[in-house]
């Protein structure tokens, strides 16, 4: 038999779980030395979508002041728990992409968050609020799911994996620029008794060219592509493409 939930409350849950073979020390990492690069030791950083928390944490140990919010309760309480466990300050706020303030030396959104905003509209309003709230020189630093992924690899298959416990099951829909992903998660709470979490996740495709037209059109007078958070992008064939951009 199963129990049913819906929405992020039931993804928050199992959000790390599903995420354990992301490389977060290689993107807290690289984040960490653009915001070095703008001469403060502790950089104001906003960390726009910051799910679960995992990267905020990780660059408020690093001795940055960091600020992040993200839209899901769930996902904030699972933050704060965190950054508790740290031992660390990070000051969250549940948000969108187009409601926060202050002003920031670096800008970040990971996890293809920037995928999330539907509307191109939506998407331009986010980079000029990004390039009027960063200080001279500050970074706009984000990832996204890259063309090739979304028409090569998720396309409209269907995905099924099992990890510590969880058995999901991924029904994927690719018509572009939109990608639908149904996630089916079933977790074994007793013998015979699972719990079932249901979830559905629209992204865009953003081609790597729109964003950098994007951008400069914000203000943001120098923009460079790399691969997943590592050396320059030399190939459309990958997963994840990271975009800083320099006020």
């Amino acid at each position: 038999m199963a129990a049913g939930l819906t929405g992020y409350e039931s993804l928050a849950r199992y959000y790390d779980v599903l995420m354990a073979d992301v490389p977060y020390r290689r993107w807290i990492k690289f984040i960490d030395s653009f915001a070095r690069r703008t001469g403060k030791r502790r950089a104001r950083i906003l960390d726009a979508g910051c799910g679960t928390g995992t990267v905020a944490v990780g660059l408020a140990r690093r001795g940055h002041r960091v600020t992040a919010f993200d839209q899901s309760a769930e996902m904030l309480a699972l933050a704060d728990a965190k950054a508790r466990r740290a031992k660390v300050d990070l000051l969250l706020l549940q948000c969108d992409f187009n409601l926060w303030a202050g002003q920031y030396d670096v800008i970040i959104s990971t996890c293809d968050g920037i995928n999330h905003i539907l509307s191109v509209q939506e998407l331009v309003n986010f980079f000029r609020k990004a390039s009027s709230g960063l200080s001279r020189g500050g970074f706009l630093l984000f990832d996204v799911n890259s063309p090739y992924k979304f028409a090569r690899v998720l396309a409209d298959n269907v995905f099924y994996w099992q990890v510590s416990g969880l058995h999901v099951v991924w029904t994927n829909r690719y018509q572009y620029p939109y990608n639908t992903a149904i996630l089916n998660i079933f977790a074994q709470t007793e013998p015979g008794v699972f719990t079932h979490a249901k979830t559905e996740v629209i992204e865009r495709c953003y081609k790597p060219a729109t964003l950098v037209n994007y951008l400069r059109k914000s203000g943001f007078k120098r923009v460079c592509l790399f691969d997943n958070y590592k050396g320059p992008l030399r190939s459309a064939r990958t997963d994840r493409i990271t975009v800083v951009a320099q006020k």
